[in-house]
């Protein structure tokens, strides 16, 4: 059997858009994968998502691009990994993929340092830092981007939401495909695309995680073992919750109709008169376990989980396994 052979590879702007005209002409879908490199089994599940969403013949297009608006200085924007020929590789061995769009730059650099961003808050981004000056355009999704990764990330979706309205436009997709481990990004797309009428569908993907539970990440190669150990302790907490959580709004198969309403932490309206049961005292027990060796711990020096596991109603126990 012949070797799947490597995708074309774009650098250009104007000759990625005339590659998806020529591929649309041909009555191809053009769906269209971004990442920023370094691919694992997460970006090929997108790959694989593509093809699948297509329903008749498709023109796939891979970008590979590190964005350096989304980056703030303090960030890893100069180490963030790279292996562009091994990436080819994997992207060949789909057998789907037919261009990669990898360009050297797409913004425009004046020679200035740009003191701050539009809004105001004093951050500036690796763009900016780097005589970022010549861009002056930005997409901002003002509420999504609040909150969870915005609050210590004040520049990322700025970045994210520009570069990915750049790509779309130079691409011109009928499908673009997007991971929900960034989940925040995957909703802020969405609702760019709805705001701005971009004409694209846009596919979440779900995770795909490594044998031990973490989420796939090109940044996994610079975990150390001990935080590594510390994420995976915050992976079991948030599972805990989310079980816990789930068991308390499932309805009792026999009682009255009181026992059959949602669990009183669900429903009481201050946190106190919550703590009273012994589900909740149960949940306390287990956060504080699976959450304090994350933050105390040091490499190697993780405390063992307790030997007697706490069953909860509907048969949860604890610690999951």
């Amino acid at each position: 059997m012949a070797a799947p052979s490597e995708p074309e590879v774009i650098r250009d702007k104007a000759a990625m858009r005339a590659w998806s005209r020529r591929r649309r002409a041909e009555g191809k879908t053009v769906a269209f994968v971004p990442t920023m490199g370094f691919l694992h089994e997460g970006h090929l599940s997108l790959v694989s998502a593509a093809a699948a969403a297509c329903a008749g013949p498709a023109a796939i297009v891979v970008s590979i691009y590190v964005n350096p608006s989304q980056f703030a200085p303090t960030e890893d924007l100069a180490t963030y990994p790279s292996d562009f020929a091994g990436d080819l590789r994997k992207l060949a061995a789909t057998g789907v993929v037919a261009a990669v769009f990898s360009p050297p730059d797409l913004y425009f650099r004046g020679s200035a340092r740009r003191p701050a961003d539009a809004s105001g808050n004093g951050a500036i981004s690796c763009l900016d830092e780097a005589g970022g000056d010549g861009h002056e355009t930005w997409i901002r999704v003002e509420q999504l981007e609040k909150g969870l990764c915005g609050s210590s990330r004040p520049v990322f979706f700025r970045g994210v939401a520009t570069v990915v309205a750049k790509l779309f436009n130079i691409v011109e997709p009928d499908i673009a495909v997007f991971g929900k481990k960034d989940y925040q990004q995957w909703r802020i797309i969405c609702r760019m695309v709805r705001d701005l009428d971009f004409a694209i569908e846009i596919i979440g993907s779900e995770i795909v995680r490594e044998a031990d539970g973490l989420a796939m990440s090109s940044r996994n190669v610079h975990l150390s073992c001990g935080e590594r150990q510390k994420v995976l302790h915050l992976l079991k907490l948030l599972t805990f919750i989310y079980f816990f959580f789930s068991r308390s709004r499932r309805p009792s198969l026999s009682g009255s109709s009181r026992s059959r309403r949602s669990s009183p932490l669900l429903t009481q309206p201050s946190l106190p008169a919550a703590l009273h049961s012994s589900r909740s005292r149960c949940f306390l027990e287990g956060a504080r376990w699976l959450l304090l060796p994350s933050v105390e711990g040091v490499a190697g020096g993780f405390s063992s989980p307790p030997r007697k596991a706490h069953t909860m109603a509907g048969g949860f126990s604890f610690p999951p396994r």
